[in-house]
């Protein structure tokens, strides 16, 4: 992720941390109903294991903590709230 891009705006990091959380909250959701019924469905959704394999999370997602940029900065939770998840 090029932070240094000038075509790179705070609504664009919102909306790609808002879209991984969601991610991650789904596949969460998924596997607890799966522990709950033992019941797997058709597709089971893999996000963080692919997202892993891309380097995504937590690479570049950790990358943006070392941001010198103000709209990264306004975004450190929502990016450590991701990291813990």
């Amino acid at each position: 992720m090029n932070l240094m891009t000038p075509c790179f705006s705070e609504l664009q990091l919102h909306e790609t941390l808002f879209l991984i959380g969601y991610a991650l909250l789904e596949e969460e959701r998924q596997l607890k109903l799966i522990a709950e019924t033992g019941e797997v469905p058709d597709r089971v959704f893999k996000f963080a294991a692919r997202a892993e394999a891309k380097q995504i999370l937590p690479q570049q997602v950790e990358s943006l903590l070392k941001g010198r940029r103000n709209e990264v900065e306004e975004q450190l939770p929502l990016v450590n709230w991701v990291l813990g998840k």
